[in-house]
């Protein structure tokens, strides 16, 4: 996939400027540990300004996605890689996946490190799509009617009533 070359992306700590105060020094960190962890791995930097937003987006919400993202980047960029970071699988894709992942696991060692990697990319992969809105977007292209509530005032985004 294209949407990371092998220059420094200008996410930094000034991107951070309009977030809340309290997630300025912690996505600033989290960012800088991240870009090492590539640099580590040997793998580019995303490029994307969109994409950018997502990840401080994700990583702002949760936790866990900024660890697997610093911990183990080559998750993040095998779901770029892919194509799946904002995928929703058709019915029996899990399995034709895991399938294929487990390809060659001879001893429980080895099944075990797979089944570990497959889950904790797959988490990744669902955490991302609902934090980046994803899901939502889903769901309001099929619906007949969309209807945002705010502080318990509705405001009608789609349909009729």
């Amino acid at each position: 996939m294209s949407s990371y070359v092998r220059t420094p992306m200008s996410i930094n700590r000034q991107q951070t400027t309009a977030l809340p105060d309290a997630l300025r020094g912690p996505l600033g960190d989290a960012w800088e540990a991240f870009a090492h962890a590539v640099s580590e791995a040997r793998l580019p930097l995303p490029r994307d300004p969109d994409f950018a937003a997502s990840l401080l987006r994700v990583w702002a919400c949760s936790d866990f996605a900024c660890d697997v993202c610093v911990q183990h980047p080559e998750l993040l960029y095998d779901l770029l890689d892919r194509g799946d970071l904002l995928s929703d699988y058709a019915t029996g894709e899990y399995g034709r996946k895991l399938e294929l992942a487990l390809r060659g696991v001879d001893d429980e060692a080895g099944l075990g490190d797979v089944l570990r990697d497959f889950r904790t990319r797959e988490m990744l992969r669902i955490a991302w799509r609902d934090l980046a809105g994803r899901a939502n977007q889903i769901l309001a292209a099929a619906a007949d009617r969309v209807t945002l509530v705010v502080a318990g005032l509705p405001s009608k985004l789609k349909g009729r009533g």
